[in-house]
């Protein structure tokens, strides 16, 4: 996380140079750059590798949300292991919506200022010397990010995305339907590449896409997904406001939440890959959460939260949600935004559900309170937030659960709170009818707790991993899989046969940890983490392989070091996780850092209970990360920021590749791996 920090810090202050255009003092250059340099870190609950290029025209924005983070925090009472929200819909109209809003806004009061430093002093108001050190402290949050499946994810003939649910397919930066590559390029993120692999020695661009960019706002290409002759692309909308726009709308501000920011949807016709045609244009109020597709149908989820704004007419406008189809606006209707009782909270969760295939118009629902991680499977919905509560002695820590169907359209069915918070979203599964979730809190003390589909408490184990965090989590049918770590790595092997008293079967304690488990077959996981001694880690990557035969004696059977390498994109993104479905082999991204840098595909070869071997698919490209790995036949492909290249699957021969920036890059050496 400190090198994104550092590489954002430097991309900030680069922009500011750059094109930083007239703003108040406390807008300048240097205050910015100094409010992101004494910016404290929240936990760490994954690695993000890029940092989404804003232009310089969006500091403002930036400022809004770094301000807005500090300024408010989430009021959360303490809570039971499990406790039951009143699922109670408390708005029937715009009017009390609206009425809620206003009285939220009442309650609101700045906790790093004094009374009289609001945000007027951002444009021209006064502002005091103790206001200036407060604010340049101010911190910055962390961005939100049924039976799990196994290596089914991949044909014979091409590999697929990897999926957390077999059947629900998930978007992402890279997509290959067999007989082309899906690309967003990392570079400028505002295109996309079709290529055609079809001689797999002169890769071929079939045609580019270029998102369009007005005067008005920045587009950003961020996930897709391809669906038969569809390529439905997903986007981030950024408004270019100006400074008097901003004096006008925020000024007396009480908490300025979301400033115009849209998810955006663009679904092209790609029968002919060579000319895409534009067929339909969504979006959505508020910035990007996820999304899925089941049972053909899109679903999209974004957090937007309401500027409570001084003028409550203004007010009465941001607080109810809108969509926009081809363009033209809409509002949400009453009866699908749902605040519920005692909520104090001034984030939405929007989901929209549409036919990517037709024009009908789209389904959308709203719940009063934002989301950090989301559960689906073909029949629910489950969002999950984290909330934190600051008391005289600690902090407490829990999660809140809103449950939608989707059998008809996203609908709003139950919530509750939990103890404590989940790493990502393998920590929950549905299973026969019961939802399970793994959770941590402050007391380094750890949970799996089973509830119905009314999420009222069923079952519940705790103490798991005294003293240690949750690294890893994943669910297989009536079995739970958990990593801990402080020095050593449990591996626990949690029996939820009997959903009421769910219980720890067996364990193992090995040195390192693993950030991801993938199952491999029913009777084995693969771990990608890093290696270690009785003292802790080591910085070493290392990929496991544990025999999960016996729940009462899990075993790490083999194991791949890197001698130098320290880093997988597949230690925090499933989709970096490539399974070869025709062979017991897999792939992962991996970068070694310090005074040389390499990055290449690592493929792995699984014979019986050992990695018998391994093969680097390595491309010239190497300060470009490799973001994931692809398939086609008997050609291997690595896609990064900045290239695509292929690869001999048996030889790993460098093919050929298309360069998708002007950068330049030298040579390095190669890492050392032991297989044990």
């Amino acid at each position: 996380m400190a090198d994104n920090n550092k590489d954002f810090k430097e991309y900030l202050h680069d922009e500011m140079l750059k094109d930083a255009g007239e703003l108040p003092v406390s807008l300048s250059q240097q205050n910015i750059t100094d409010l992101v340099n004494g910016t404290p870190q929240t936990k760490k609950k994954g690695i993000a590798k890029k940092v989404i290029s804003i232009a310089a025209s969006f500091a403002i924005i930036f400022v809004a949300a770094i301000v807005g983070i500090k300024l408010y925090k989430p009021q959360v009472k303490p809570i039971a292991p499990v406790e039951k929200s009143d699922s109670k819909v408390y708005t029937s109209n715009y009017a009390e919506i609206q009425s809620f809003f206003k009285s939220l806004k009442s309650q609101m009061r700045y906790e790093a200022f004094s009374d009289s430093a609001n945000i007027n002093f951002f444009f021209g108001g006064s502002r005091s010397k103790d206001s200036i050190i407060e604010y340049n402290a101010a911190g910055i949050a962390e961005a939100p990010t049924s039976q799990s499946t196994t290596q089914s994810t991949a044909t014979a003939s091409h590999s697929k995305t990897d999926l957390q649910v077999e059947g629900v397919d998930e978007a992402d930066i890279v997509k290959n339907d067999g007989k082309y590559l899906y690309v967003i390029n990392g570079t400028s993120q505002n295109s996309v590449i079709i290529a055609d692999p079809s001689d797999p020695k002169n890769i071929k661009i079939a045609s580019e896409i270029e998102l369009d960019i007005s005067n008005d706002y920045n587009i950003y290409a961020h996930e897709m997904f391809v669906n038969d002759n569809l390529l439905i692309v997903i986007t981030e909308i950024y408004p270019r406001t100006n400074i008097d726009e901003y004096r006008r709308v925020y000024t007396g501000c009480y908490y300025m939440g979301s400033s115009g920011e849209k998810l955006g949807v663009l679904i092209y016709d790609i029968k002919d890959r060579t000319k895409p045609v534009l067929k339909n244009s969504y979006e959505l109020d508020g910035s990007y959460v996820t999304a899925r597709i089941t049972d053909a149908k899109l679903l999209l989820i974004s957090n937007y939260c309401v500027p409570l704004l001084e003028d409550d007419k203004e007010l009465e406008k941001a607080c109810i949600p809108s969509y926009w189809v081809n363009g033209e606006q809409h509002s949400m209707p009453a009866e699908k935004i749902n605040i519920i009782k005692d909520n104090k909270d001034d984030t939405y969760t929007l989901v929209m559900q549409l036919d990517p295939d037709s024009d009908n118009e789209p389904e959308t629902a709203a719940i009063l309170g934002g989301t950090n991680d989301v559960y689906c499977n073909k029949t629910d919905l489950y969002l999950a937030r984290t909330e934190y509560e600051e008391n005289s002695e600690k902090y407490s820590v829990s999660t809140g659960i809103y449950r939608f169907s989707l059998v008809d359209g996203a609908q709003y069915k139950s919530s509750c709170q939990i103890k404590g918070d989940i790493l990502n979203q393998f920590s929950m599964d549905e299973y026969n009818g019961y939802f399970r979730i793994a959770t941590s809190d402050f007391n380094e003390e750890s949970y799996i707790t089973v509830l119905d589909k009314e999420l009222n408490l069923v079952g519940q184990l705790s103490g798991i991993g005294k003293g240690e965090d949750i690294y890893a989590v994943r669910f297989m049918g009536d079995t739970a899989y958990v990593v801990t770590f402080y020095q050593t790595d449990p591996l626990f092997v949690i029996d939820l046969s009997n959903p009421e008293a769910p219980e720890i079967a067996g364990e193992l304690k090995i040195p390192g940890f693993s950030n991801m488990l993938y199952p491999y077959g029913e009777n084995k996981l693969i771990g990608i983490g890093i290696d270690g001694d009785e003292k802790g880690s080591n910085g070493k990557l290392k990929v496991s392989l544990f025999d999960i035969s016996d729940r009462k004696n899990p075993k790490e059977i083999s194991k791949a070091i890197f001698g130098e390498a320290n880093y997988s994109e597949a230690q925090y993104n499933h989709k970096a996780f490539m399974y070869f479905s025709d062979t017991d082999e897999f792939a992962i991204p991996v970068v070694s850092y310090g005074y040389d840098t390499s990055n290449y595909l690592c493929s792995f070869r699984i014979e019986g209970d050992k990695i018998t071997q391994y093969k680097k698919y390595e491309p010239e490209s190497k300060f470009s990360d490799i973001q994931r790995g692809a398939y086609i036949g008997d050609t291997v492909f690595t896609v990064s920021d900045n290239a695509i290249t292929a690869f001999d699957r048996q030889s790993t021969q460098l093919l050929s590749d298309i360069t998708l920036s002007d950068i330049t890059f030298v040579d390095t050496t190669e890492p050392v791996i032991v297989i044990n």
